[in-house]
């Protein structure tokens, strides 16, 4: 969490600017997977409502050593949204933006697949995906960090821009953009459910 929450706040900025550019009617979010919850506060800042989705343990560590309770705008909700029921938590079509920061490089093709349908089914109409995280091809650290990820994940890696369309377009979202971050380290990815 130390090292997550260790990440310069000029890019979470930079990242949360590019997500209202591409979706500037945007009044709530959903940050699944945040943990110390940067991305959510820095939405929250700009007067949307975030929900920080994460693990139980996680929820409970963050809230006390992060002082994520009681910031205006900022529910903490306990989960684990790759568990087929967690769409259940909150209302359909309940969200402008779903925002996945690095947490696709966790998980498995299949995994990401699923996930990204589970999300379509959290957003509006029109509602946008964010993914922010190394796109191999376009990142000159993706191929390193997914060495990193065979041997600290069980089936996590690092995938191509053409495997996000993909998995993007069979979960019903159309106009897809990639935008490179902080220099081209990162990659932010977003997509619009279609209507």
């Amino acid at each position: 969490m130390n090292a997550m929450a260790s990440k310069p706040d000029a890019f979470v900025e930079k990242v949360v600017d590019e997500c209202l550019k591409r979706k500037k009617d945007a009044r709530n979010v959903l940050d699944l997977g945040g943990g110390p919850g940067k991305y959510s506060k820095a939405f929250a800042n700009r007067g949307l409502k975030a929900v920080l989705f994460d693990m139980p343990e996680t929820i409970d560590h963050v809230g006390r050593e992060f002082g994520l309770t009681g910031i205006r705008n900022l529910m903490l909700k306990k989960g684990d949204f790759m568990d087929d029921g967690f769409v259940t938590e909150f209302k359909e079509h309940s969200f402008d933006i779903v925002f996945m920061g690095n947490i696709t490089h966790i998980y498995s093709e299949e995994k990401n697949r699923k996930l990204f349908l589970r999300a379509g089914k959290l957003l509006k109409p029109g509602g946008m995906a964010a993914i922010e995280d190394f796109v191999r091809g376009k990142s000159p650290s993706a191929s390193m960090f997914a060495v990193n990820m065979l041997a600290s994940t069980e089936s996590g890696g690092t995938y191509t821009e053409a495997q996000y369309r993909e998995w993007l377009t069979g979960a019903g979202f159309n106009g897809i953009e990639v935008l490179d971050v902080d220099g081209n380290e990162k990659q932010l990815i977003t997509a619009f459910l279609g209507t």
